[in-house]
């Protein structure tokens, strides 16, 4: 099932996040890339297993409301983690904007607790 192929590409990013995080030299503002696109990609797991039709967006708030409406239970995420998490998507990819530890520890910590719930929601047994 295509809901399944999000779920391995999110554990990717998941994969990588932590990899690079572990670093010597992390590079920070990939580590954030890869925690912001673990999160969207598990958003549209949830969609797509839904039967919804995939936003082309990489703006978690505006997913997050979209979940809500489907799923009350969901609106348990914070709002300002999802606009920080959104920073790494596209602000740090270009001159002018870098991440830090402190952001993306915080930015790790919140993907790992999304990932968590949707795991438990979408992957049986």
């Amino acid at each position: 099932m295509l809901f399944e192929e999000w779920i391995q590409k999110a554990e990717g990013d998941f994969l990588v996040m932590n990899s690079l995080a572990a670093m010597d030299k992390p590079v920070w503002d990939a580590v954030g890339f890869h925690a912001q696109q673990c999160v969207e990609k598990y958003f549209k797991a949830y969609l797509c297993q839904q039967r919804q039709t995939i936003p082309k967006t990489h703006d978690l708030s505006r997913l997050l409301q979209i979940l809500i409406k489907l799923d009350k239970q969901w609106a348990c995420f914070d709002n300002a983690e999802l606009i920080t998490l959104s920073q790494g998507a596209v602000e740090c990819r270009y001159p002018g904007a870098s991440l830090t530890r402190g952001l993306c520890n915080e930015m790790i910590e919140t993907c790992t607790t999304i990932r968590k719930a949707f795991r438990k929601h979408l992957v049986k047994g």
